[in-house]
């Protein structure tokens, strides 16, 4: 980029203003700040920078000009400033610019709080741009993501603990990472611990303590709120745990509430004294399930985050006593939940140690467990404790190698509670090693933020920030974040005047995690950081800030404003703040929803609105109004770009697992139901159009894979809840109903809908399908059957078959009508025609053929069809009817032969006979002559007439088939067929014997003199000795005609090539229709017809009438209520029906019918 301007600007001291004025118009794209002393030219030593202060907000102003004109448009004021705001906080930083290509400028003007300021501007000249050009179209190559550096990459570190470690050099006499973590997370020290000067290496005396007269719990809960040294010997632990043993006495709630107390702090300290506590301690008669309230119970909770003291409590006896807590009805909902998590906690480190080394390990619920320790501070040091300090488990995560090729990212198994059910063994600890090393990290800045270390801070909230910009990374540190201390220390780098390091990446990482995360702004800390924020700011804009003060006021207020949000009518387009807005809202009723529905639905009547589903029904219609947008067929995308698209997806996604929540219990109307269901159709479609659109990694393409899984589950769940008709005719009919949508994709992406919701097995209400729902929407399923390609028809004739079972016959009700829309397009197939309209006929009855072939061809697993086909008189017959016509056209396809070798393989003496000389026409057909296939041909054909009685079906066209194959394989080279083969024909010419209707005439085959000679030289040489004399009189009761008939074919494809003017003649012919119109009226002749002008209905009110006079009645007294008391008073008076006919209701018949 070409260097604009260098300069070092000092401004007067009597103002706090500088002016840069270009000698042309310019396009500024980056300003680059030099600290004092800095060198900026390699090549001139001489120029040396000079900025004061070391930091400092600067305000930029750039006279903004228009480099084209507009004659529609009135010409801007020339004078116009365009203002943006700089934080410099030290050192060489680049800020960019984007004037764009429509303005310039000659003149910038710098406002703050400097004495000088040494800087180098970047851009270009701004010329005229050139008259637009339209280059071809090509194929962008894709973007893969730079992987991180090794160094900033725990995830593929042996050591995941590695960065961190480093990162503490950067403080003098930093403690150990295991210290620092027992002090920031666990023990907190207290306000004198931090002011002496022996901090941090201030550790408990054991001796000491065990030794003292006045020893009881409290005293030893008390002692272990230092740290153990390191060094500590297994003597000192012994007598301190000899001297907590000696003081337990009967079983009491408070003495419970101490000994889990000691528990919780033995817990984060040196391995010896929790093994040696539980050795020595009998926990089953000390503890009681009255004892167990909620502060003691949040005690053992994390106490239990360490494996020992959960492999202690993972015994029948501790479990019992937390199920009779959980089924006491006296305690209360807090209580319940806390035991709970510590069930589940107890029960999860046997899982999480599993998935150290087993391959099939649970890694779900060990993700799940990991989630759950992450939410609560005291308990995510005890785990990160145990992690660094405990050998064992050090020893295991280290066995695991390295990957051969390491992945770009960790995966994102926080993105969901089911994202983990199907990762690897190798991706499980990959991501444990990065959750091990982002803890690790926010250890050392809560070390580095109490301390003031500078240096340390920057860098750790710099790596922070790049964290957050990765997949998988961002989800573990947006996670550990909500963490109370964390989010206190980043409201206390908001301080950010003048601008610093730390203060502006404190200011990104706060925008980033209320952004990707919503839950975010539930949290009490976050609420209140959020409200703090004030100006001036370095990276937050005034609109970021407005933003996130709202959705801090909404999650303050609660449900009562969250209600508001999602009820809210939005414009279109929504804006990103809109929508994040719905994602928050969204996060409180969800949360609100699983502590306390009634309350919920109180606050909801309170705002006077009913409903919640039909709510979260609308907001998602809106969303799915945006989404739509960007993928229409006929207009370009919205300008907002991916990122906005990706928030889109997300909110469709949050509002449907709400919903899927809610639906079961509060079930939506049918027409609501067929409406919701159809904005989910949509954005199920639009789904996959991202995912073929963007990159696999981008986040559009990432947030519409998780949509398109909610959307299927919310389908799902909509179709439990008795509405199964509604839904199934909804998708049905909306799959026909593309708007602006690609139809083919869109009609496509509706059946992979549908094929998801409907059930595969009898326990998934298969009876009630197939009473309530199928035969409700035969004449939609029909519609939309034909609307679907080949290999998709195939697949949905399938299911419903499977799904039927033979109860209502479905599957064959399907095939029937497709073979009757072949038997219609086969009357208009005509051989060698080239209209449009032909080729369009032969593409139809190609992909019929297909149909009817693969359904065939899967016997095995389609039985029904071939049987169907075979044996019921309306398949028998449609199936003949189509194949005799082609056979008769001459007409060949690849799916005939296709349709023929699957049927006659499996032909048995049931099936009809008339249909299987056809499909033995078929088969002698066949252009392959060679000697394998001839076999092949001849064995099908004969395992077909042999199950065929010859003199009860038509065999003439046969006889001239076959003839005609005769011909073809005597003169093929080599001339001399197989024994097989000539044993075939003998028996198949046996059968048409005994198929000709005259015992007296004989069978004339259509052959040559010579070639028939040939065969019968052949057959006789071949068949065996027991056989010559019934062939002898077989060929006897044969004769030639003495030329042969050969038979040309026309092959059709399903493949169809039309031109635009093709399908308007296409269409043009479906409407050359007589049109139904109103009837011409006659003239009235008022001398022949007095009453004409008389408007009377009905007729009989004449006879009622006191008098007709002129164009009025009129009655006296009550006439006219008397009169309507009459019965014939009371019929319909108003006007005939209309003789206009709805000519879409012909046309969309003639398109369903053609």
């Amino acid at each position: 980029m070409p260097l604009l301007l260098w300069t070092t600007l000092e401004h007067a001291a009597s103002t706090d203003l500088a002016a840069i004025r270009f000698a042309a118009a310019v396009r500024v794209r980056s300003i680059r700040i030099f600290p004092s002393n800095a060198k900026p030219f390699a090549a001139s030593s001489d120029i040396i920078a000079r900025t004061v202060p070391e930091a400092f907000f600067l305000n930029v102003f750039l006279n903004a000009q228009p480099t084209t004109k507009d004659a529609n448009k009135r010409p801007a004021a020339s004078n116009a400033l365009v203002p943006t705001t700089i934080a410099y906080p030290g050192g060489q930083v680049d800020f960019e610019l984007d004037m764009g290509l429509e303005f310039a400028t000659r003149l910038m003007i710098l406002k703050g709080n400097f004495t000088s300021i040494s800087l180098a501007i970047y851009g270009d000249l701004a010329f005229e741009p050139p008259p637009p050009t339209y280059p071809d179209p090509k194929e962008l190559p894709s973007i893969e993501p730079t992987p991180l550096p090794s160094s900033l990459d725990p995830s593929n570190c042996i050591d995941p603990t590695l960065l961190a470690n480093q990162l503490l050099t950067l403080i003098d006499d930093a403690p150990p990472l295991s210290l620092l973590i027992r002090l920031m997370f666990c023990l907190k020290p207290s306000n004198d611990d931090w002011e002496n000067p022996d901090f941090p290496y201030l550790y408990a005396d054991l001796d000491y303590a065990a030794d003292a007269e006045n020893f009881d719990l409290q005293e030893a809960y008390t002692v272990t709120g230092r740290p153990l040294p390191d060094d500590v010997s297994e003597e000192s632990i012994s007598r301190f745990v000899a001297k907590v043993v000696n003081c337990i006495g009967p079983k009491s709630d408070d003495q419970t509430y101490f000994l889990a107390g000691v528990l919780s702090r033995a817990a984060s300290q040196h391995p010896t004294l929790a093994r040696c506590l539980l050795e020595k301690l009998d926990l089953e008669p000390l503890i009681d399930a009255s004892h167990l309230d909620s502060s003691t119970l949040h005690r053992l909770l994390t106490a239990s985050t360490n494996p020992l003291i959960a492999h202690h409590l993972h015994a029948p006896w501790f479990l019992s006593l937390l199920s009779t807590v959980l089924s006491n009805l006296a305690v209360d909902a807090p209580t319940k939940s806390t035991a709970r998590k510590l069930q589940s906690r107890i029960r999860g480190w046997p899982v999480l140690e599993d998935a150290l080394s087993n391959t099939q390990a649970d890694f779900s619920a060990a993700t799940q467990l990991l989630r759950d320790i992450g939410s609560d501070e005291q308990s995510f040091g005890v785990w990160l404790a145990c992690l660094v300090t405990h050998a064992d488990l050090k020893t295991k995560l280290a066995e695991n190698s390295l990957m051969p090729f390491a992945l770009a990212h960790p995966p994102n198994l926080l993105r969901s509670e089911g994202a983990a059910a199907g990762a690897s063994h190798d991706e499980f600890i990959a991501f444990l090693r990065a959750y091990l090393g982002v803890a690790c990290v926010l250890a050392v800045f809560a070390w580095s933020d109490s301390l003031g270390s500078k240096m340390c801070r920057e860098r750790t909230l710099a790596v922070i920030r790049l964290w957050q910009e990765v997949d998988g990374y961002r989800e573990i540190v947006n996670h550990l974040l909500l963490l109370r201390q964390m989010i206190f220390r980043l409201e206390c780098n908001l301080d950010n005047d003048p601008p610093t390091r730390s203060g502006i990446s404190t200011e990104n990482i706060i925008v980033s995690l209320a952004r990707s995360t919503p839950v975010s702004m539930l949290s009490p800390d976050m609420i209140k950081c959020s409200l703090n924020i004030r100006q001036p700011l370095s990276s937050i804009t005034e609109d970021e800030r407005i933003t996130l003060r709202r959705l801090a006021i909404t999650a303050e207020d609660g449900v009562p404003a969250a209600v508001e949000v999602l009820a809210t009518r939005y414009e279109n387009p929504m804006k990103m703040q809109d929508l994040r807005s719905i994602r928050v809202s969204l996060e409180i009723v969800d949360r609100e929803m699983r502590a306390d529905e009634w309350a919920v639905l109180n606050a909801l009547w309170g705002e006077g609105r009913h409903g919640l589903v039909q709510i979260l029904a609308d907001a998602f219609s809106a969303v799915r109004r945006d989404v739509t947008g960007y993928f229409a067929a006929a207009r370009p995308p919205p300008r907002q770009g991916e990122g906005i698209l990706a928030e889109l997806f997300e909110t469709a996604r949050d509002v449907l697992r709400l919903v899927v929540r809610l639906a079961p219990a509060y079930p939506l109307p049918g027409r609501q139901t067929g409406r919701l269901v159809g904005a989910v159709a949509d954005v199920f479609v639009c789904t996959d159009a991202a995912d073929m659109l963007y990159a696999q990694t981008s986040p559009a393409c990432v947030a519409a894979q998780s949509s398109r899984q909610a959307c299927i589950d919310a389908v799902r769940v909509l179709c439990r809840a008795d509405s199964a008709l509604v839904v199934l005719g909804t998708l049905l009919e909306h799959g026909l109903r593309c708007g602006e949508m690609d139809p083919a994709c869109h009609v496509l992406q509706v059946f992979s809908l549908i094929d998801h919701v409907l059930p595969f097995t009898a326990d998934e209400g298969q009876a009630g399908w197939l009473r309530d729902v199928i035969p409700n929407v035969v004449g939609q399923l029909k519609t939309f059957f034909r609307a679907l390609d080949v290999d998709n028809r195939v697949h949905f004739a399938k299911r419903l078959a499977n799904l039927d079972g033979g109860v209502l016959g479905v599957g064959e009700w399907l095939v029937l009508e497709e073979l009757r829309y072949m038997g219609r397009m086969c009357g208009e197939v005509r051989r060698g025609a080239s209209s449009s309209g032909g080729r369009f006929a032969e593409a139809q009855v190609a992909a019929s053929l297909k149909f009817v072939c693969d359904l065939v061809s899967a016997a095995n697993t389609s039985p029904w069809c071939l049987q169907y086909l075979a044996t019921d008189p309306d398949g028998v017959a449609a199936l003949e009817g189509c194949l005799t016509l082609l056979l008769d056209k001459y007409v060949w396809s690849e799916f005939f032969i296709g349709i023929a070798l699957s049927m006659s393989a499996h032909w048995s003496a049931s099936f009809s006979p008339p249909l299987g000389v056809t499909i033995v026409r078929i088969l002698i057909r066949d252009q392959d002559v060679s000697l394998k296939n001839q076999e092949l041909i001849l064995d099908l054909a004969w395992n077909v007439l042999q199950n065929v009685d010859g003199p009860a079906v038509d065999a003439n066209a046969l006889r001239v088939d076959f003839s005609c194959w005769l011909a073809k394989i005597i003169q093929a080279s080599p001339p001399i067929p197989g024994e097989r083969t000539i044993e075939l024909i003998a028996l198949i010419m046996e059968w048409l014997v005994q198929a000709n209707p005259s015992n007296t005439s004989k069978l004339k085959l259509d052959l040559s003199t010579e070639d028939f000679a040939t065969l019968c030289e052949c057959i006789k040489t071949t068949i065996p000795m027991d056989r010559c004399n019934s062939v002898e009189k077989t060929l006897a009761k044969v004769t030639v005609s003495g030329y042969e008939n050969p038979i040309s074919l026309s092959t059709i494809s399903e493949h169809l090539r039309l031109t635009v003017q093709d399908v308007e003649g296409l269409l043009q012919d479906k409407m050359d229709v007589d049109i139904p119109s109103t009837p011409p009226r006659k003239p009235i002749s008022h001398t022949q017809d007095p009453f004409g002008l008389v408007t009377v209905s009905p007729p009989t009110a004449l006879l009622r009438s006191p008098a007709v006079t002129g164009l009025t009645k009129t009655y006296a007294n009550n006439d006219f209520r008397q009169l309507r008391q009459t019965p014939s008073a009371r019929q319909n008076t108003s006007r005939l029906p209309s003789m206009h006919v709805d000519v879409r209701i012909i046309l969309g018949s003639l398109e369903s019918n053609g």
